[in-house]
């Protein structure tokens, strides 16, 4: 299984989902959030490369349109369409 990092452009529905962690770029000093997941939104984009989700936190702040992420620890394809 790849870890992985969604980019999200809108986060405007939260689930629990084990394997997640989430951020909100919107409260730029908030915490992660274990066990939160954003979906059903506008993916800007999402990357295999990233092995923590602090490196996630950190490329999200440089592109444009990215107001948070969800990063998975495991992930085995993609859940919804």
């Amino acid at each position: 299984m790849k870890k992985t990092c969604w980019l999200k452009s809108d986060m405007s529905v939260k689930v629990t989902k084990e394997h997640a962690v989430s951020w909100h770029r919107f409260f730029e000093d908030s915490q992660f959030e274990v066990g939160v997941e954003y979906f059903r939104g506008q993916y800007v984009f999402y990357l295999y490369k990233f092995s923590y989700p602090g490196a996630c936190q950190d490329y999200c702040r440089t592109v444009p349109g990215c107001v948070g992420f969800s990063w998975y620890s495991e992930f085995e394809g993609c859940k919804y369409l």
